[in-house]
């Protein structure tokens, strides 16, 4: 696996098909992001070849995840198929696969069953209406990093004040294991700022 220690920029892509996947992939590496987020709940169906071709050369520089409607994705299936989709892309060992913490918690058992070997579980939570208190922060990445290997939480910026708040849960988690930062125009600066306080890289859209 690559170094992440290196990665600054990670772009987000999705897709409804597989050919314009490929597409947005190999615009994003010829815009010199750094590693790319895949949000394979956008596709309208799974086949786990067409994804790996589709990611060719870059599967050591990519996240992977299927983002379910509960927290702002697309993936409207049962639960049981989202993550036997997983458990197939994870057999690709790309660099990362991306899972909720929610999710996580009900399979804590036995998730090194279904993402076996060096796969390094990103564990994520996203709340699109505020910024929790950092006593609740705190114990949602104390939660996540008991099963993955990375944290991520990502919060809405009511006021400029919330960037404080997430910015500082990076003093209560190993430099180089939280990815955290605020959503929305007030959130803008600790998007900015993440990779300078430990995050190992920040997210961008396309284009």
């Amino acid at each position: 696996m690559s170094h992440y220690g290196k990665f600054r920029i990670c772009t987000s892509i999705y897709a409804s098909n597989y050919k314009k996947l490929q597409n947005r992939i190999s615009e994003a590496f010829s815009s010199k992001t750094d590693i790319i987020e895949i949000r394979t709940d956008y596709l309208t169906r799974f086949n786990s070849k067409l994804l790996e071709k589709a990611i060719g050369p870059y599967m050591n520089r990519c996240i992977i995840t299927c983002r379910p409607i509960y927290e702002g994705g697309h993936f409207r299936g049962e639960e049981s198929i989202r993550l036997k989709w997983l458990s197939e892309v994870a057999e690709m060992n790309p660099a990362f696969i991306d899972l909720e913490l929610k999710s996580a918690k009900t399979i804590s058992e036995n998730i090194h069953e279904l993402f076996p070997g060096d796969i390094s579980l990103i564990i994520s939570s996203h709340n699109y209406q505020n910024t929790p208190t950092i006593t609740e922060l705190k114990r949602m990445a104390e939660d996540s990093i008991s099963i993955g290997s990375y944290v991520k939480i990502i919060t809405k910026a009511n006021s400029i004040e919330d960037n404080t708040t997430i910015l500082s849960l990076y003093n209560h988690i190993k430099r180089g294991n939280l990815i955290s930062f605020c959503m929305g125009n007030n959130g803008l600066i600790s998007r900015i700022l993440c990779p300078i306080v430990g995050s190992p890289f920040t997210y961008a859209s396309l284009g």
